[in-house]
């Protein structure tokens, strides 16, 4: 918990009275009859609340039950993939990732929300592991819907709408070598 000093000038953070958080997860990969082609799945719910009363920084009172900032309660993420061999030892294959997770407040006090997005990356990769330096090349593309997701959220009256978002759509060249 962030609270400002008695000068109103700094802050500083301080401890809860109290919070419990409670979930379940989940994994699954499926190895499909077609060779090289899998489906996962991963998955959880949490829900993190306080346990105790107490002031925030700016004087509100907080019941027990609030929830959590910054815990969402549902994330997942499903994954297509596909792996073969080419040729003369070099192995490729591409990968479909579609996450999500749920918004969630920004702070105690509820004064802002932040998650509350789905995004679908796409990659095409190759590797030799005989090979000296075991060369791997990808191609991604990132958040390929373009989506704004927030991550962060400032509450200042000087700047309302001070947030930080999710990279944007961006395609990634990588390679890599082992020594």
């Amino acid at each position: 918990l962030c609270r400002s000093d008695a000068t109103g000038l700094g802050s500083y953070f301080d401890n809860v009275g109290g919070a419990r958080g409670r979930g379940v997860e989940l994994a699954t990969r499926w190895l499909t009859p077609l060779a090289g082609l899998s489906l996962s799945f991963s998955g959880s719910y949490t829900n993190t609340v306080t346990t105790k009363p107490f002031t925030t920084s700016n004087g509100t009172k907080t019941e027990p039950g609030t929830q959590w900032p910054l815990s969402a309660k549902w994330q997942s993420a499903s994954i297509l993939g596909y792996q073969r061999p080419l040729f003369a030892g070099w192995a490729g294959g591409a990968t479909l990732t579609y996450t999500t997770i749920s918004s969630a407040y920004n702070t105690l006090s509820y004064l802002d929300t932040v998650f509350g997005y789905k995004t679908l990356d796409l990659m095409l990769n190759a590797g030799n592991p005989d090979l000296p330096g075991r060369p791997e090349f990808s191609l991604s593309l990132n958040n390929a819907t373009d989506v704004r997701g927030v991550i962060s959220g400032v509450n200042n009256p000087q700047f309302p709408l001070d947030h930080n978002y999710i990279r944007p759509r961006a395609l990634v060249a990588r390679v890599a070598l082992a020594f």
